[in-house]
């Protein structure tokens, strides 16, 4: 695909508005880092750069790169879910659409083929609302833990504890452990660690923050 192919949205963004990294859009649109980072190479997404704390919405790892807004985010749930099964026509046909109209509710692409938007800005929206809520629960640590993100209220470490679960270990039995915390936390703490992956060594803990892991 070439980047001549893709009609690339109007972007449009104010100084408050919310920005996304390329790990944020993907943890919120099922995809990779890397496919989103594709994705705008390719200009199937619109981006803007922004400096280190010039973007709205710290919260976790951030510094500054390239962003996408809110409907940005549509464009990117539709492309993971019905953009490459399209012919190259298609594809042209349905970015332009989406250009002219970016709010519109649903898109023609063929006369047997109409594609959902709304639906796509439901499950976007959706998955906003539940890194908002990650966001709350997870904080910077204090103490022997301080400088390293924690769940809200402990000293539990978040990336050391998500790693437990990508390596195999079960929720219940990491809950059972940890009585402080709850599945919905955990959950939100695996989308959190997802949109802000660990950058860099780990840092060394004193032996008491490793038991209060």
């Amino acid at each position: 695909m070439c980047l001549s192919e893709m009609a690339m949205q109007p972007y449009v963004t104010s100084s408050t508005e919310r920005l996304f990294t390329p790990a944020e859009a993907a943890a919120i649109c099922g995809l990779k880092p890397f496919d989103v980072q594709n994705a705008i190479d390719r200009r199937i997404v619109a981006a803007v750069r922004r400096g280190r704390g010039d973007h709205a919405g710290d919260a976790g790892p951030r510094s500054g790169g390239l962003f996408v807004n809110a409907e940005g985010l549509v464009w990117l749930q539709i492309w993971r879910s019905i953009g490459e099964t399209l012919s190259l026509a298609h594809r042209q046909s349905l970015w332009a659409a989406l250009s002219e109209a970016p709010l519109a509710r649903w898109v023609r692409i063929t006369d047997l083929l109409i594609l959902d938007v709304e639906a796509a800005r439901n499950q976007v929206t959706a998955r906003m609302a539940e890194l908002a809520a990650a966001e709350v629960v997870i904080a910077r640590g204090e103490g022997d833990v301080a400088g390293e993100f924690v769940f809200k209220d402990t000293q539990i470490l978040v990336y050391p504890t998500v790693a437990r679960i990508k390596s195999g270990a079960a929720a219940e039995d990491i809950l059972e452990g940890e009585p402080r915390l709850t599945r919905e936390v955990l959950d939100l703490g695996l989308l959190w660690a997802t949109a802000h992956p660990r950058r860099g060594r780990p840092t060394l803990l004193s032996r008491k923050a490793q038991r209060n892991q």
